[in-house]
Order: C-alpha cells, then structure tokens, then sequence
C-alpha cells in the first residue's frame, strides 16, 4: 500500500520535524488528541495553544505558546544525519560548538529541548548538550502506537517509523529477507552501531580514551565505526571490508619524510604482533591517512551489497576487537 511518508522520503528529517507541526496544528484548530497522546507518552508537557515554527533560529523545530517570543520546546531532529558543529551569536558573541550545546546555551529558558533519531544517526553519538533529552527510535515508534487519528498523513507516519524499527531487528536477528528495502549503508551502519554499544556496555571503563563514532561515508557509501582517541596520530576504525583497520592520521603533514616517519612509528608498535597483517611498505602519498595494519574480527560481508554478518558469534567479534584495541592503546580495556 502507497505510503505518504516512504513516498516524500523517509530520511528527510523535514518530513518529520512538518509532521510534528502538523499535530500542533490540529491540537489548534481542536483536534487534541494526537499531540496529547504523544506528548504524554514520551512524558513531555506541550503548551497550551502550540505554535510550531520549522527552521526557527537554525533549530528544526520551536514550539511556542501562542505568540509567545521564548519557545517552550526546541526539537532537534536527526534521522541519517547527526549533530554537527555551528555558530551562534549568545550575548553579542559568537560561539562555537555543537548543536546542542549551542542551542542549550542560547536559549536556556527554553522548558524542554529534545535531540529525536529516527534513523541510523542514531548510532553516532549522543548529543553533546546534556540540556537535550535523547529520544530514539524505539522510543518514538513506542509513543506513536498510542496516537489515535482518522488523518491519513498521521497513520502513514506512524506505519514509516514502525517499519524502519522493524528494519533494525532484521539487523539484530540476521533476518535478510528485506535486504531490497534497507536504503544505501543502513543495514552495516546499524550492525556496526549494535556492535559499539555492545562493546561499550560490556567494557565501560575502556571508553575513558576513546570516542567512537559510527556513521556513513561517501555515494556508495562506506560504512564506518571510527575508535577516534586524539592523543597520537593513530586510530583505529571498521569499514565496509569488515575488518579492523590500524591507521595513520596524516593531515596537516605536508614533508613527506614527517609522513613516512609517522606510518614507521605505527608500523613498529605492532610489527611482532601476530594479530595484525602489516599492509604494504609504500608511500604514503597525498592523501590524508594511511591504513598501516588490520586485523580480522570475524566479521564477513555477504549479499549484494556487502552486508554485514558475524562468521561464528558476535561474542567472538567482540573479543576479538578487545585484543586488537588493547594491543594498540598498550592497557587494557
């Protein structure tokens, strides 16, 4: 059956953030019931007579009280896109720094401020300002269940946002039965993300160094959990070849005698570690990083497009990437 929502496109977070408005329209002109029965779900407290602006002061969505100036909910919407850093002018100066942050800090009268992913952005990182409440997927598609309305935009909503959290069990069951109707990276950017938060729930203590960050690259795309830790010119990340890759960070080095000395140093801090398979001994060329080792984590790519899929268990996977970052940040996790 025809889907208004899949139709206009899923993954434009202006398809959601204009629904939302759409409820506080209705709430409105009476019809009350929609907005309140999400509201009340998600435990958020709507004003009384909800003005919704889209694109308010660089914000997705503001909702005001009637024509109040001061909003009384900021939303943040992110479906495959995640927060990035921005500019705002706060007290006649301008400051840097991510969204959510920056949002908090210029409006911190503002009663509640929500941060909602409703897709595979979800995976890249909570956001930065602690003022914003993190509402996922699951969450959302829960309060959209108790929403009751004959409006046929509302139900083809609702029916889009269960179907994608349905399409991130598939990931979680290996079910690929649906593998056609997954939009480009989405099934390994949501194996790699259930992956990082498994790893972080199992080793807590081992993130104190690390700021891993899961997200997609390119047109094709490349599919990416990236370790991050800043503290040397080495990280290490998983891309579309299912491997864990040991990698030199090159940017900002324009000696090419500087760059080779950096991939040596990399190079000799694993060089007996029978873990890692040392890549080729060449140049390092222009480009901004180098992959100096990888190592297999058993994880192999199957299906037309590469997906993702554990070779025995993802236990398996997730001692096997302990070893490899333990053996690089020289501690364990």
């Amino acid at each position: 059956m025809a889907n208004l929502i899949s139709s206009i496109g899923y993954a434009i977070g202006k398809v959601h953030t204009g629904m939302l408005a759409f409820l506080c329209d209705l709430h409105r002109e009476g019809e009350k019931g929609p907005l309140e029965s999400l509201s009340e779900y998600l435990g958020i407290k709507m004003p009384r007579y909800p003005r919704p602006q889209r694109e308010w002061q660089s914000v997705d969505l503001a909702i005001f009280d009637g024509e109040n100036a001061e909003p009384d909910v900021l939303i943040e919407m992110k479906v495959d896109d995640h927060e990035h850093e921005t500019v705002k002018r706060i007290m006649g100066k301008k400051e840097k720094g991510y969204q959510t942050e920056i949002y908090a800090k210029a409006f911190p009268n503002c009663r509640t401020c929500l941060f909602i992913t409703l897709g595979y952005g979800e995976y890249f990182r909570p956001p930065r300002g602690k003022a914003f409440r993190w509402i996922g997927l699951s969450e959302f598609a829960n309060a959209l269940r108790h929403v009751q309305s004959k409006e046929r935009p509302i139900e083809d909503w609702k029916a889009a946002v269960h179907f994608e959290a349905k399409l991130r069990e598939c990931v979680e069951h290996n079910d690929r039965s649906r593998l056609p109707e997954f939009r480009p990276g989405a099934w390994n950017i949501c194996f790699l993300g259930k992956l990082e938060l498994e790893f972080e729930k199992q080793f807590p203590g081992g993130f104190a160094r690390l700021d891993p960050t899961c997200y997609t690259y390119g047109t094709k795309p490349d599919t990416i959990l990236n370790f991050g830790w800043k503290d040397d010119p080495t990280y290490l990340e998983i891309t579309n070849n299912g491997r864990l890759n040991l990698k030199a960070n090159l940017e900002g080095q324009t000696d090419l005698e500087s760059r080779k000395q950096t991939i040596q140093s990399i190079r000799a801090k694993i060089d007996k570690d029978s873990l890692w398979d040392l890549t080729d001994k060449g140049g390092s060329g222009a480009s901004k990083s180098k992959t100096v080792a990888h190592m297999d984590i058993g994880v192999k790519n199957s299906g037309s497009d590469g997906e993702f899929e554990y070779e025995q268990k993802q236990s398996d996977t997730l001692s096997r990437l302990r070893m490899g970052l333990e053996s690089v940040l020289g501690a364990p996790l």
